[in-house]
């Protein structure tokens, strides 16, 4: 298996890649990781957020099987320091996006770096969603953002995981049990090796197009949360220098 460490070097942050040999297969830096294999089929480059881990998971794994099976992949973690314009997406063969749910939305930064995608040919995309109960028809919304400049959808694909949601105003449902969240990766380590050969076939592959889907969608944006007062609260030590509100996913 494929290894991924976190180093530190001269003051940058970069993720070295390793398999059970201990060769190094390739390092980039500022939160972005590159496996290569020399034998490339496809030029695969990823865009995703990660509030809590479970879509980084679902990356590195799928990360992991592409390059054993000979394709070059290029990965880059998406915060609000991220500038779309020192990312080159003309040159990939294949475009994923992942994310996770909020409302039935994209997170909304990831959104901004999507309305700034440069103009491409044909590209083809994966997206992948995350969720803890239900993933909806996001992936269908959220390509709306870029299907008018030269992308097209490939897969659409949600991985249900772990509910990371307990507030009591909003979510009093319990947080993922270990045995439950044990099924739920062998799921969705299947369902990865399905999104890889859809890939390297290109094979359209679309989850939540269906009426349900769309209902259960439609219903949550409509609520919007963002006007919906969920628990969160400061103390009489914030300073005001909203930063929390300027950065929030």
């Amino acid at each position: 298996s494929v290894d991924i460490k976190d180093k530190k070097s001269a003051g940058f942050g970069f993720k070295s890649i390793t398999d059970k040999s201990g060769f190094s297969l390739n390092v980039t830096f500022e939160g972005g990781y590159m496996i290569h294999n020399n034998s490339t089929k496809m030029k695969v480059l990823m865009l995703y957020f990660s509030g809590t881990g479970n879509t980084r998971w679902v990356i590195q794994k799928l990360g992991n099987r592409l390059y054993k099976r000979g394709h070059s992949v290029m990965s880059h973690f998406i915060d609000y320091r991220t500038d779309i314009s020192d990312i080159d997406i003309n040159t990939s063969d294949i475009l994923v996006i992942a994310y996770p749910i909020y409302a039935s939305k994209a997170p909304e930064l990831l959104c901004d770096i999507l309305r700034k995608l440069p103009i491409a040919v044909n590209m083809p995309v994966v997206y992948i969603s995350t969720a803890g109960y239900m993933v909806g028809d996001v992936n269908i919304s959220t390509h709306k953002l870029i299907a008018n400049k030269g992308y097209r959808m490939l897969v659409a694909a949600g991985f249900i995981m772990g509910n990371n949601l307990h507030l009591p105003k909003l979510c009093p449902l319990r947080v993922t049990s270990t045995k439950k969240m044990k099924k739920r990766l062998h799921t969705a380590s299947g369902k990865i090796d399905r999104i890889v050969m859809k890939m390297e076939n290109n094979m359209p592959y679309r989850e939540g197009g269906g009426a349900i889907s769309k209902i259960y969608g439609d219903a949550q944006r409509l609520v919007n949360l963002s006007h919906v007062n969920v628990g969160f609260y400061t103390d009489d030590s914030c300073v005001k220098c909203a930063w929390c509100v300027n950065h929030c996913p």
